[in-house]
């Protein structure tokens, strides 16, 4: 899955719009009815939800949810956080949709004692700002931010949490940014979602198709990926009803030296259990009935030298080679290694 920068994303809307083509207020209700299935299969019927929507596009999008949640019978509670005077289109749109809407909650807070109530047990949805934030949030917006993170109530963030940065790191002692518990994200994963300094940010996060064209998607350059699991299925063979281990490959795994057998027992595991049909570890002699003992699937070829890898088997058997995991720095290793 390719992870793109704002910008990027900015275009891959922009094209969708200009080619399938679809009007934006439509394409935002298609984005936010996959965020509604999402929701209404993991909460209980009769929640109690309490949406903080902002006046860009995100808080469209949480103003179009605040409709479909009611529709469905969930009791939900929308406060607009008016931190700016004017909407978005597609937000102001949404606006006046729920507002229009028989049973719909929908408050104007334009300062910090407009501010609902947050009980216990109510679900938080977070849609006050999107991923194209490039500042730090201030004011209003901020005194929201901790309203949100200030109780013990789960909170989803619809597209990225509100004040952080989708492709840049956020300065913890000036930025306020919503802990969520779970991010739902729009068609691509965000690149900061994936350094570690924001997992208590960003929560659980899944990524959902909201069916931006394919065509630029194919064709757009990113440095950045992440490898799923999809990805990799397609690269294994299925297995025939009528084969044995030798069909399956022959791997030689170098691993392990005194005091460190432990990784080339993990590393042994690994490799039958992706699948390689023969296993030999080449190891050094006391590390041999360790090895036996804990997975005596393997097979033993022996080094030579008694604590560390030394010496090359003959490799002409072997179809892959592995080497690594717990061999030491020892000079002799090294040498053997080049």
């Amino acid at each position: 899955m390719k992870i793109l920068s704002v910008e990027q994303i900015r275009l891959a809307d922009a094209f969708t719009i200009e080619h399938e083509p679809i009007l934006s207020i439509d394409l935002m209700e298609r984005a936010t009815i996959k965020l509604f299935e999402w929701m209404r299969k993991r909460l209980q019927p009769q929640s109690e939800v309490l949406i903080f929507a902002g006046t860009g596009n995100n808080g469209g999008d949480g103003l179009a949810l605040a409709r479909l949640l009611i529709e469905s019978g969930f009791r939900v509670t929308t406060s607009l956080i008016r931190y700016s005077e004017k909407l978005s289109t597609d937000c102001e749109i949404n606006y006046n949709r729920l507002r229009e809407m028989a049973g719909s909650q929908l408050a104007d807070v334009y300062q910090e004692a407009d501010f609902p109530v947050v009980t216990a047990g109510t679900i938080i949805v977070d849609a006050l700002f999107g991923s194209g934030l490039n500042r730090s949030v201030s004011g209003l917006a901020a005194a929201a931010i901790d309203l949100i993170n200030s109780g013990e109530n789960v909170v989803i963030s619809i597209d990225i949490p509100s004040g952080l940065y989708a492709d840049k790191a956020v300065d913890p002692k000036r930025d306020t940014v919503v802990e969520a518990d779970y991010t739902v994200s729009f068609q691509f994963p965000k690149l900061s979602f994936l350094w570690p300094e924001n997992d208590r940010f960003v929560g659980r996060w899944e990524v959902l198709d909201i069916g931006l064209d394919a065509r630029y998607i194919n064709g757009v350059q990113t440095p950045f990926s992440l490898l799923e699991k999809s990805t990799v299925n397609r690269f294994l063979h299925k297995r025939a009803k009528f084969s044995h281990k030798g069909n399956y490959g022959h791997v030689l795994l170098i691993a392990g030296s005194a005091g460190k057998v432990g990784a080339a027992i993990l590393a042994a595991r690994s490799c039958l259990i992706s699948g390689a049909g023969l296993l030999h570890v080449h190891l050094p002699e006391k590390a041999q009935i360790p090895m036996q003992t804990a997975f005596p699937e393997a097979m033993i070829s022996r080094d030579p030298a008694e604590g560390r890898f030394s010496q090359l088997p003959d490799l002409k058997p072997f179809s892959v080679i592995a080497a690594g995991p717990g061999m030491g720095t020892h000079e002799e290793t090294a040498k053997a290694l080049k």
